[in-house]
This record gives C-alpha cells, sequence and structure tokens, in this order.
C-alpha cells in the first residue's frame, strides 16, 4: 500500500468555510426547551422533503424532537418522552404515502430500555404558519415491536419494513409486530448502516463490510478495514463509501470490491461524518472541542477547517457531536451530544478552494 500523507495541520481559528447554525431544543417564545440534562442529542435524521428534521435526545429521560426550518416556521418542537428508555440509537422518517406512514410527517424511533428494545411510530405537528397560528398538539405514539434481552444498534426501513439490527443479526419487523430474522453477524455493527444504491451497508465490529440489500437479502463482502477502537464512521460518498477509522479515511467500492487507504483526519478520534453527492464529506474529530474537516474527492484529501463554533441561532462552542447527515438540498444536521445540546446545522459553500 502507497504511504499515506501526514495528517492535515489543524487550523488554529474557528471554522470560516460555509456556515454553522446551533438551534436549541425549543420553539422560542412558544414552548419550554428540554432540560439541559436530557438535551444530549443522540440521533438526527432530516425527512426526504427537507421541511422536517427529526431527532432524539437521551441524558437523564430520553426525548424525541421534531425541528421545522421552511416556509413560515422555525424552531424545535419537543414531542415527549419514552419514559423506560436509556438511550435511542436510531431513528427513521417515514416517506408521505408509505403503508407505516401516519399523516404527513411521522417516524420510527428504536429505544433502549437496557435490557431490551422498543420500536415506536411517532407524528410531529406541521402548522401552515407558525408566525401567526402555532400549533404544537400531535399524535400519541403508537408501540410497533418490542423485545427482550438483546442490545439494539441500528434501523432502518427496508421497502415496506423496519429492520433492527439487534447485537449479531439483522431483524425485520412484521406488519404485526413479529420478528423475522433475516441474517446472522459475524460481530456486531461499528456503525449505522449508509444507504449506497440498492443496499444498506455497514462495518462491523472486526472491520468487517456488510449489506443488506433492499429485498431483504444479505449481501457478503470480503472487504474489511482496521478498527483498533472498534468504532467507525461511514457516509455515502458520491458512488462509493467513506470511512473514518481510528483517523484514516478509507474509500471503499462494494461494486469493485475495493477498500483503499488514502488520507489522515486531523485528529483520530472521529465523531461523526456525512457525505455531499458532488463528491465532498464533512467530519468532526478530536476531543475537548470538535475540529472540523472536509474530505475531497478530487484530489482525494482531507482539509482542517478548524474548531466548531458559531454566534448564529445561539452563541455555541461545539465540543461533541453524536452524528451528522445530509438533507437532500445539502445541508449537514448535526447533533450535539452535551448538557444542553443544540441541532446544529451546516450550510457548506458552493464550491471551495482546490489550491
Amino acid at each position: 500500500m502507497n504511504r499515506l500523507p501526514p495528517p492535515p495541520e489543524l487550523r488554529a481559528d474557528y471554522v470560516l468555510e460555509g456556515q454553522f447554525f446551533a438551534w436549541p431544543l425549543a420553539v422560542s417564545g412558544e414552548c419550554e426547551p428540554i432540560d439541559p440534562d436530557s438535551a444530549q442529542v443522540c440521533a438526527v435524521a432530516p425527512a426526504a422533503a427537507g421541511r422536517m428534521v427529526w431527532g432524539a435526545t437521551d441524558g437523564e429521560t430520553c426525548h424525541v424532537f421534531a425541528a421545522r426550518f421552511k416556509g413560515a416556521a422555525g424552531g424545535v418542537m419537543d414531542l415527549g418522552t419514552i419514559p423506560e428508555a436509556s438511550s435511542i440509537p436510531a431513528i427513521v422518517p417515514i416517506p408521505a404515502g408509505h403503508p407505516l406512514a401516519a399523516g404527513p410527517y411521522s417516524a420510527l424511533v428504536l429505544a433502549w430500555l437496557n435490557p431490551g428494545w422498543q420500536l415506536w411510530r411517532w407524528q410531529a405537528p406541521a402548522p401552515a404558519d407558525s408566525v401567526q397560528e402555532p400549533g404544537y398538539g400531535h399524535a400519541a405514539p403508537v408501540l410497533l415491536a418490542s423485545g427482550l434481552d438483546r442490545e439494539v444498534r441500528a434501523l432502518a426501513l427496508v421497502g415496506d419494513r423496519p429492520v433492527v439490527w439487534i447485537d449479531r443479526c439483522v431483524t425485520a419487523v412484521q406488519a404485526d409486530g413479529c420478528l423475522l430474522e433475516l441474517a446472522d453477524l459475524s460481530a456486531p455493527p461499528a456503525c449505522s448502516p449508509v444507504r449506497l444504491g440498492d443496499a444498506y451497508w455497514w462495518l462491523s465490529e472486526d472491520g468487517a463490510l456488510a449489506g443488506l440489500g433492499l429485498d431483504g437479502s444479505p449481501r457478503f463482502s470480503d472487504l474489511a478495514v482496521p478498527l483498533p477502537g472498534k468504532s467507525a464512521a461511514l457516509c455515502a460518498w458520491g458512488d462509493t463509501l467513506l470511512a473514518a477509522a481510528n483517523g484514516v479515511l478509507y474509500d471503499i467500492d462494494p461494486a469493485a470490491g475495493s477498500a483503499a487507504a488514502f488520507a489522515h483526519t486531523p485528529l483520530p478520534d472521529v465523531q461523526c461524518l456525512a457525505g455531499l453527492p458532488d463528491g465532498r464529506a464533512y467530519g468532526v474529530c478530536g476531543h475537548g472541542i470538535g475540529h472540523v474537516f472536509r474530505v475531497d474527492r478530487e484530489p482525494a484529501r482531507c482539509v482542517a477547517l478548524g474548531a466548531a463554533a458559531t454566534a448564529v441561532g445561539h452563541h455555541r462552542y461545539g465540543f461533541e457531536f453524536s452524528a451528522a447527515t445530509a438533507s437532500a438540498e445539502g445541508v449537514i444536521f448535526l447533533g450535539e451530544h452535551d448538557r444542553g445540546g443544540h441541532l446544529w446545522a451546516y450550510y457548506p459553500p458552493l464550491s471551495v478552494s482546490r489550491a
């Protein structure tokens, strides 16, 4: 393997490329914010239409929230708690018209009860004009399925069925709430599954790449990356997958059967990663304060952008982030996993210097 370039030197400044916003977990002037000790954002998922962003928190209690930033709306709505939950590993928006959809805006929420797990369907309100007629009532959540004495890792909506990654197996939830095992796993997932083409892909704790087709069939691969800490960040990166493991960046192409390391991140501890269709990806690494980096495809490289901070929305330094995901419009939403956590939005520039 070719020798990798050294990690890019940290920038002694805050991020000046693009724009960060930090949104408190409340609609300002309309409702009470989530208590700071329960406001560690642990999951973020923008809906396909871009009007709604779903999220969840952990801490003393686990909350589900929905954020609206389009039209005559702006803010984060606390939809309530899952009383016995210890954490919420995943939240997945349900497309409008899907058999599981309940109203125009609904989502699947996976809760870990330690022990046991629950799969819920939540609904969010969508008032047309929050400037003059705010409305935040919503239907009660519906329990779709549950299990005992197993740790849950991830969730996806594959065809008409929710699919749950439960320790060492992948399980589909049937319409009647019964569970159907789809595949055994050699090791638990080290990251959330990522949609690429006609399959969901993930890295297991032993570094192996595994997949699940949209028809529910397992995909087998001989590809693997070293995972010294049994953790990784993964995202779609154009037509391939981008993985960050212990600060090493890998370009993984399941179709071609290749996995190549090509760069280092500025610091080894990668918190989260999100890819854009144009061949850019953005991530956060390090501890103490999060350092933001950009990954370019042509030429393949990693660029240090500076420390995460913003004075837009709220005045906030970004120390720890649990998740990053890009909307269809190219906005990256990040979940701040810290006391009094905020939902961050990052608007990347239309283009960047390649010098």
